[in-house]
């Protein structure tokens, strides 16, 4: 059958399509190739009850740091009792935000405290972050998002005593 699919599709277009191509949407406009710069993203967890007031402080920090915010996906996230550093202490709403952000020292760096300035008001409504993006959190912030921590790098040194597998992430938090 993909054959001919595939001849019926080459001979009205003119272009061929690869099975692994077939199903995907025309996203060129989401292209990206700007030197300088790149797309971050962050994801904040927040408890179902301080969804507006959280999103009203992210607004305020977003337009007074001039935050280049190109998107936000919101998506409900079901608690996580089994996981020891689980971002969903209870139920929550994941706000996904997709960020431009300039490639240089200053801009990263700016990011960098904008971040923080958001995980302090996530925080403050008993939220929590996505720990595999950038590692922009303090070590303080992490360990107020992940109040099993101890736990959690307890077993890493019981499993790992050799310190083997590493990564940045137990170089910024773990030690």
């Amino acid at each position: 059958m993909w054959n001919l699919q595939t001849d019926f599709f080459t001979e009205q277009s003119g272009t061929y399509i690869s099975r692994n191509n077939t199903m995907r949407a025309a996203w060129r406009f989401m292209e990206f190739s700007e030197p300088g710069s790149n797309d971050l993203l962050q994801e904040y967890f927040v408890p179902l009850d301080q969804f507006e007031s959280f999103v009203g402080q992210l607004r305020r920090i977003v337009k007074e740091d001039g935050m280049n915010l190109l998107n936000v996906t919101v998506r409900y996230v079901n608690e996580d009792e089994e996981a020891v550093l689980s971002y969903a202490r209870g139920d929550r709403l994941a706000l996904v935000c997709l960020f431009n952000v300039p490639l240089s020292e200053a801009g990263q760096q700016k990011m960098k405290q904008s971040v923080q300035a958001i995980v302090d008001e996530l925080l403050a409504v008993g939220g929590s972050y996505y720990l595999p993006y950038a590692g922009f959190p303090r070590v303080e912030q992490f360990q107020a998002a992940y109040p099993n921590y101890e736990l959690f790098f307890q077993k890493k040194r019981q499993y790992d005593p050799d310190g083997l597998f590493m990564n940045y992430f137990y170089e910024q938090y773990g030690n």
